[in-house]
């Protein structure tokens, strides 16, 4: 099923708490009540971090205004046979240096932008860093099963300073959960962590 043509979602909040029914269309609350970012394919929220990690949204804005078709395109391109990551690893580092990227997000926030690659089943997470510490965070994605849509974790690495961070999956997700988040002032700038 495309993930485009989903209707509404049921999230199921991974510590055990209550389900909660969010709808396609409707303004989402992207902070759960558990203090996971809630974010659907399509959307580009803008967080901010406090010193525990509890995030709350600055902004909001569609991801394709974020990720254009082309950036887009040259990121699914990175994975293709013959692209710099054909290959890779979740803990190989692919470079993106001549690469269109997204403008980068405001001081102090992350933005994170969750898409469909056009006309594939591809989909791409980015997240773009304007703090000044790594960041840490783990993920659950909702995908389908053989007994339904169900949550399934994911593996994520660090987000580095000032840089844009990306993930790949080639097949359909409907949702990502996104939680943990730590800012690591004490962690090597530049050394790149996956689990």
């Amino acid at each position: 099923m495309p993930v485009r043509g989903l209707s509404h979602l049921c999230v199921h909040p991974q510590d055990g708490g209550e389900s909660e029914t969010y709808r396609r269309g409707e303004p989402l609350p992207w902070v759960t009540p558990n203090g996971r970012l809630f974010i659907v394919p399509g959307e580009s929220v803008e967080i901010r971090l406090d010193e525990q990690g509890a995030i709350s949204v600055v902004s909001s804005q569609p991801a394709s205004d974020v990720l254009t078709p082309s950036i887009a395109a040259n990121l699914v391109a990175t994975f293709l046979p013959g692209g710099v990551g054909e290959g890779a690893t979740e803990r190989d580092v692919i470079p993106l240096s001549n690469m269109e990227k997204p403008v980068p997000p405001s001081p102090g926030t992350l933005r994170v932008s969750f898409i469909q690659a056009p006309g594939r089943e591809d989909m791409i997470l980015v997240i773009q860093s304007g703090l000044e510490a790594r960041v840490r965070y783990d993920a659950a994605m909702m995908v389908a099963g053989q007994e339904g849509l169900g949550w399934a974790q994911t593996s994520v690495c660090r987000v580095m300073p000032s840089l844009l961070a990306f993930e790949h999956w080639p097949f359909p997700i409907y949702a990502l959960h996104l939680g943990g988040f730590r800012l690591e002032p004490d962690a090597p700038a530049r050394e790149m962590v996956c689990e």
